[in-house]
């Protein structure tokens, strides 16, 4: 089983791996900021 971390960046321009460890990927995506008032993160098991 995989575990992906997909963090909301406000602003981001693109989205990208930031690390990568055995089965963890987390990765940033870009979002609005008028959406994001509030840090997201969200946790998948693949």
């Amino acid at each position: 089983m995989r575990t992906i971390m997909v963090k909301v960046k406000p602003n981001a321009s693109e989205a990208k791996i930031i690390s990568e460890n055995g089965n963890e990927l987390v990765v940033a995506v870009a979002a609005p900021a008028e959406n994001n008032k509030n840090p997201l993160m969200r946790v998948f098991e693949l």
